[in-house]
């Protein structure tokens, strides 16, 4: 069930979704962490100017790994 919230964001929760962004991961797991509407996070997330890669974009922006052992 989704929690109804006020349309303003917290300075906690934009860092969150800033963290969250960073480390790669998608707008429908930044929205369950944040209990936000996927929405609610790809808007606030562009008017942030926060990048959010979908999963295509994920795959082909992955950090290179450590040479298999």
């Amino acid at each position: 069930m989704q929690t109804l919230q006020s349309n303003s964001w917290t300075e906690i929760e934009l860092r969150k979704l800033r963290t969250y962004a960073e480390a790669g991961c998608s707008a429908y797991r930044i929205a369950a962490a944040l209990d936000r509407t996927v929405a609610d996070v790809r808007t606030i997330a562009a008017r942030q100017g926060i990048v959010i890669l979908n999963f295509n974009e994920r795959e082909t922006h992955r950090p290179e790994k450590a040479a298999h052992a």
